[in-house]
C-alpha cells in the first residue's frame, strides 16, 4: 500500500508510524487547534510531501480528492467520553445519544473510508461501558462486507504514578483489522 487514511488523526502517532514506514499519510482532523498544531510537526519534521492533513470531518472526505488507499488506520473518538472541543465540528456535539451518533457518524465515516479502500480497515477500539465499540465496528464492518482478519493486542506497561491495585493495571490496546470477503 502506498497511502494510509487516517479519518480520526487526534495527536500525530499513527501520522508518524505511517511516514516512518515509508507511506503517505492523509489525515482527517476537525479541531482546528489540532490541525494546526499537526501542521507545525510536519513543518518542522519536514515532511510535509508525505502528509496530507484536511481540516474536516471525515464524514465530509467524499468532498475531497486523494487516491484510494491501501490501509484505513485509525482510532475513533468514544463518542462523549473525552471532548476535544465545544463547536459542531466535533462529532461528540452533533448527536444526542450514542446510538444517534454511531448509526450516523461512525457508520458514515466507516463507510466512506470503505469506499476509498483497497486493503485493510484497522480500528483501534474498545467497549466502554454502554459504548460497544468492539462490537460495533466489527457490525458496520460485517454490513459492508468486511469480515475481521486479524486482532493486534500490544499492553501498555504500569504507570508509576499509579501505585495501587486499582490504578496500577497494564492496558491492553486492541487494533482490529478487517478485509473484504
Amino acid at each position: 500500500c502506498e497511502y494510509v487514511l487516517d479519518p480520526c488523526c487526534g495527536w500525530g502517532g499513527r501520522m508518524l508510524g505511517t511516514v516512518a514506514s515509508g507511506k503517505h499519510y492523509i489525515g482527517f482532523e476537525p479541531n482546528l487547534t489540532t490541525y494546526n498544531n499537526l501542521k507545525k510537526l510536519v513543518s518542522y519534521l519536514k515532511i510535509n510531501n508525505q502528509v496530507t492533513l484536511i481540516n474536516d470531518g471525515a464524514e465530509n472526505m467524499d468532498l475531497y480528492d486523494f487516491p484510494n488507499v491501501g490501509l484505513v488506520l485509525t482510532s475513533p473518538p468514544y463518542y462523549n467520553l473525552e471532548i476535544y472541543a465545544d463547536g459542531k465540528q466535533q462529532s461528540e456535539n452533533q448527536y444526542d445519544s450514542y446510538e444517534e451518533w454511531r448509526d450516523n457518524w461512525l457508520e458514515t465515516i466507516i463507510k466512506k473510508s470503505l469506499d476509498r479502500l483497497q486493503g485493510h480497515s484497522c480500528w483501534n477500539v474498545h467497549n466502554v461501558n454502554k459504548m460497544k465499540m468492539i462490537d460495533d465496528v466489527k457490525q458496520i464492518h460485517d454490513k459492508f462486507g468486511y469480515e475481521e482478519v486479524m486482532r493486534y493486542f500490544i499492553s501498555s506497561s504500569v504507570r508509576q504514578s499509579n501505585q495501587n491495585k486499582t490504578k496500577n493495571k497494564k492496558n491492553k490496546d486492541l487494533t482490529l483489522c478487517y478485509g473484504k470477503y
